[in-house]
Order: C-alpha cells, then structure tokens, then sequence
C-alpha cells in the first residue's frame, strides 16, 4: 500500500516547520512519498512482536526502512506490523528483514491487512 502523506498537511494553513521541504520535494516531480511507502508486514518473529522503530534491510543487509508499529494477531495467529520502506520493495510478496532483539527475522510485505481488509466488522 502507497503511504499518502499529503493527507497530513495543510499546505493552506500558513507556515509551519517543514513546509518549504514539503514544496520543494513536491515540485520536485516525485510528490512527498517518493522515497518511501508504507507497508504491512507479516513477520517471523518467534517469540516477540514489532514495537515500532526497528530497522528493515534487504537480503545484503542493507537498511531500507523503519518499523511503525506492530503486535500479535491473534485472530491470523500471526506477526503483523507497518513500516517504511523504499520504493523498490513496497510489492506484495518483497521478503525482506526486521531486527527484533538483535536478532534479524524474516518479513513479507502483504497487499493489504490479513484480516478484515475492509474494515467492515467494526460497522454495525
């Protein structure tokens, strides 16, 4: 999934810490998400969960993102969690690695939430 950062700032509001970075990076030609997507992530974590912060690498061992957040789904017994990543690997199905405890550990970007896609449990 394409992180839509615009959603967050109000380019009408006046002036604001970072607003001639966001200017600039827009008319860049790449917009604000140019350099980073946000992804879901199924993770092979064993016995601990993403907090939030933990670096993401590539096969080599690269950095190429940063967890948001995350935990246990106990619903798909499974590890789930957000991060940002470079472009490159924003596809479904990219394998790529979180640091959880010093330890790396397998992770596969999804297409969307494993469960409850469309939100539609929290509607009555």
């Amino acid at each position: 999934m394409e992180a839509d950062l615009m959603r967050f700032v109000n380019m009408d509001k006046g002036d604001f810490v970072g607003k001639d970075a966001v200017v600039a990076r827009m008319k860049g030609g790449g917009g604000v998400n140019s350099d980073i997507k946000l992804v879901y992530l199924v993770v092979e974590s064993g016995d601990c969960d993403i907090a939030g912060g933990e670096p993401l690498f590539d096969k080599s061992g690269r950095v190429i993102g940063v967890t948001t957040s995350g935990g246990y789904g106990h619903i798909v017994e499974k590890s789930l969690g957000f991060g940002y990543v470079e472009p490159k690997f924003a596809e479904p199905n990219t394998e790529i690695m979180v640091e959880l405890l010093g330890k790396k550990r397998a992770a596969i970007v999804t297409a969307e939430p494993v469960w409850d896609a469309k939100n539609t449990r929290l509607r009555a």
